[in-house]
């Protein structure tokens, strides 16, 4: 799979760029991974994310403002709607979506609706409830936020215990705003969404009681916050269109897929931030930016202003439309970055610690294709890129990543999981999830949660009953035999030893 290998890049140009970095590993086309699209699944999935305390469930968002249940466990979209509502004013519809850290306790999910983002509430037992209060908050609107530059992301920090929401937001089609401050155009913000007693839902959630458009408070680490130049809800500017961010699930580092003009798609890596550090302590990363519109990834845009523009630079960058790829990564010409998981699952081992992510280049008229690119171990600028496949299944709105660190894709045909080109023999009980990768090896025989004789008994009484058990088709071969048998107690006593 990881084969490194000199083939030929498309031009002249390439060959040149490829030549003057020839001891630069790269990845020529070829075939990583494989989708497999869920049952059920309805069209124009822009997001989804696993639901903490139910491992089995995913909660998905589509364009058009529906939030749908995925059963993994039955590798299917439940019937019904968990909640429903329309955009608010981007043309690209309703797009992030981000679940309460403590939603098990107060079942309240997020979603931004376009220029704003508002706050349900699940009716019964969070985690087993499949509907939502069709009445909904708004936490934060965005006046002025316009057209396809929105941004559209929103998400909890891993082990964010003080209710802190993350939101992207673009430039608003007006790129003098990148290096503004005194607006949220262009930007990461932050926003405690729990208020001081960290319960949502409670008066002291809102800090602006006389604006309808904020009922939030303000992190008290956020870098402008007080005397500090530039609005409160800020953490980070100097972006055009971060349509999709992520956190690392091992490291909680800080990842930016930041949609370029005319010349660079860039990715932006921030290392983790601890909450309640300040400016000049370690862990403290607020306050920074990332160049647009003096910079456009390492590309100086306004000579005048670079020399006086300090920036943090991508981790790594490629360029759009025509042009030839560019060193070290080489990563083929695209039309919009979507970002994108730094892979902590078991499926596809040699991808750990790789950040995968997409191109919709369908926007430009190429193919929407996937990537993955290996982290410097320095912090330095990524030196490694792999293609995973070169036509992806569907146009790419996004990724997900389940509780296992498993990734799935948003995409205008559906949800579909991702993992790896070949499956042979690796999921014997026909779940949609590896054997090795399960919770006792696939070999729950009664699915009671446990591994212990009772699995192997039932199996065995199974196989050998006058009317053999379906369920005991092990290797789905069409008939239960003498191979199914072997195989079962072999993976047994493999995952008990």
């Amino acid at each position: 799979m990881n084969t490194r290998q000199a083939c030929p890049p498309p031009t002249v140009r390439a060959i040149a760029a490829a030549l003057a970095v020839a001891a630069a590993p790269w990845a020529c086309a070829q075939t990583e991974i494989a989708f497999s699209l869920i049952p059920g699944s309805p069209q124009q999935i822009t997001a989804a994310v696993p639901v903490p305390g139910n491992p089995n469930r995913i909660l998905a968002l589509t364009r058009f403002g529906g939030v749908r249940m995925v059963d993994l466990a039955a590798n299917t979209f439940l019937p019904g709607t968990v909640a429903a509502f329309s955009s608010d004013g981007s043309s690209n519809g309703t797009t992030g979506l981000a679940i309460h850290p403590r939603f098990a306790d107060n079942g309240v999910f997020y979603a931004w609706r376009g220029i704003s983002v508002i706050q349900f509430r699940m009716l019964g037992d969070p985690l087993s409830s499949t509907q939502a209060d069709p009445a909904y908050t708004t936490v934060i609107r965005i006046p002025n936020l316009g057209g396809q530059h929105v941004g559209g992301w929103i998400g909890f920090a891993p082990n964010d215990a003080d209710g802190v929401l993350w939101i992207s937001t673009g430039d608003s089609h007006t790129s003098a705003n990148g290096q503004r401050t005194d607006n949220l155009f262009g930007r990461i913000l932050r926003i405690d969404v729990d208020g001081p007693d960290n319960i949502p839902g409670n008066a002291d959630d809102d800090a602006f009681p006389a604006d309808a458009n904020k009922n939030y408070s303000i992190p008290t680490d956020n870098p402008f916050l007080g005397d500090h130049p530039g609005l409160d809800e800020i953490w980070a500017f100097g972006l055009r269109n971060p349509f999709r961010c992520s956190f690392d699930a091992a490291t909680a580092d800080f990842w930016i897929a930041d949609v370029g003009e005319g010349r660079r798609e860039e990715i932006n890596h921030q290392p983790a931030h601890f909450s309640g550090t300040f400016p000049g302590m370690a862990g403290y990363h607020g306050g920074r930016n990332y160049g647009w519109s003096v910079w456009e990834g390492s590309v100086c845009r306004t000579p005048t202003l670079c020399p006086t523009t300090p920036y943090t630079p991508p981790i790594a960058e490629y360029v759009l439309g025509s042009a030839a790829p560019i060193p070290p990564l080489l990563i083929p010409a695209g039309s919009a970055v979507i970002g994108g998981y730094v892979y902590r699952g078991c499926a596809m081992p040699e991808l750990g610690g790789w950040f995968v992510f997409g191109d919709a280049g369908s926007v430009g008229g190429a193919p929407d294709f996937i990537w993955a690119l290996r982290p410097d171990a320095a912090g330095g600028p990524s030196q490694e890129a792999r293609q995973l496949i070169r036509f992806a299944p569907s146009a790419v709105y996004g990724f997900a990543q389940d509780a296992a660190g498993e990734l799935y894709l948003c995409g205008a045909g559906g949800l579909y999981r991702i993992g790896p080109a070949s499956v042979e023999g690796r999921d014997l009980n026909n779940n949609g999830a590896l054997d090795s990768c399960e919770a006792f090896c696939g070999t729950d025989f009664n699915a009671d949660g446990a591994l212990d004789p009772d699995d192997l008994s039932d199996f065995i009484a199974g196989y050998f009953a006058q009317s053999p058990n379906p369920a005991c088709d092990w290797d789905k071969s069409g008939s239960v035999d003498p191979d199914d048998l072997a195989t079962y107690i072999a993976a047994y006593f493999a995952c008990v030893g």
